[in-house]
């Protein structure tokens, strides 16, 4: 019985001597270039809005902005849809 003790004491005492995992850098934030989604037409307020944001948002990130409208956007409805359905997130 003595020795099951000793055992459990040896193998806590080297658990807890092990060094701690090694923290690994991340990546900078943007890593790749970032989109922005323009729920209007272009022209539009919103979407001279977004141009300019993203003219001062990629001088400060380094990393161009990709703008997407609503239209080319509908196409990929079914797709998002079909995910959250899979997925099981519900609306509350």
């Amino acid at each position: 019985m003595r020795g099951v003790a000793v055992a459990t004491l040896i193998a806590a005492g080297l658990t807890f001597a092990a060094p701690p995992p090694r923290a690994q850098a991340q990546q900078e934030f943007p890593a790749k270039p970032v989109r922005v989604i323009v729920g209007f037409p272009p022209g539009s307020p919103a979407d001279i809005l977004a141009r300019l944001l993203g003219q001062k948002l990629a001088e400060t990130w380094e990393k161009p902005l990709v703008e997407e409208f609503a239209a080319v956007i509908k196409s990929e409805i079914p797709r998002w849809a079909k995910l959250i359905k899979e997925v099981g997130i519900k609306a509350q």
